[in-house]
């Protein structure tokens, strides 16, 4: 079943007060535990296809760095939260919420694993490579170790990759409508034991 958040769109809309106080359309988001050099280059390469880099601050995390274009920090709501990663341009970084966030919002994503392999290999039940997978985009799901080898253009191009994003889209488009139809069939479970 998919997450629920990949529901939430259509059971609920964000209240303005809890939308970015600033426009974000021309924002790539970065959230992570990454390498400064491999940041630094990341950054560069971002404001070289005429975006700005912003960091979304994680409760582990609270690095900033002066060669990003500012950051959105903590404390922040949970529905902030999501409608910043709705209304960005992209999101490079951790957390499968945030993955998720941004496929439910038709976000260009691309999701980083900080767990450890099992055998040289992503864990198949991490949640983050099992979405992915599923939705046939697992080009843009990478080993944090894997996502620090690779150059930020290559990165970049696989997040803007119109074939790959077109699949994302899809899945999220399909998902609300799987999501509530267990939900339905819960209930009428529920209705049928107590009858």
């Amino acid at each position: 079943s998919p997450d629920p958040v990949f529901g939430l769109n259509t059971a609920f809309e964000v209240p303005e007060h809890e939308k970015p106080d600033s426009d974000l359309s021309d924002v790539i988001l970065l959230n992570g535990e990454f390498d400064k050099a491999w940041l630094r280059r990341m950054v560069d390469a971002i404001h070289a296809r005429g975006y700005r880099a912003m960091t979304l601050a994680n409760p582990a995390e609270k690095d900033s760095f002066d060669f990003t274009d500012g950051a959105l920090e903590l404390p922040m709501s949970p529905l902030r939260w999501y409608s910043c990663l709705a209304h960005c341009a992209g999101f490079i970084g951790m957390r499968f919420h945030a993955f998720v966030t941004c496929m439910a919002n038709k976000t260009p994503v691309i999701t980083m694993d900080v767990t450890r392999k099992r055998w040289g290999k992503p864990d198949p039940r991490n949640p983050n490579h099992d979405l992915a997978r599923r939705a046939g985009i697992a080009d843009r799901y990478f080993h944090s170790h894997d996502l620090m080898a690779t150059e930020p253009g290559v990165v970049l191009e696989r997040l803007f990759d119109p074939v790959t994003q077109a699949k994302a889209d899809s899945f999220a488009d399909a998902a609300p409508d799987i999501l509530l139809g267990h939900l339905r069939r819960f209930g009428t479970l529920a209705d049928t034991k107590g009858n």
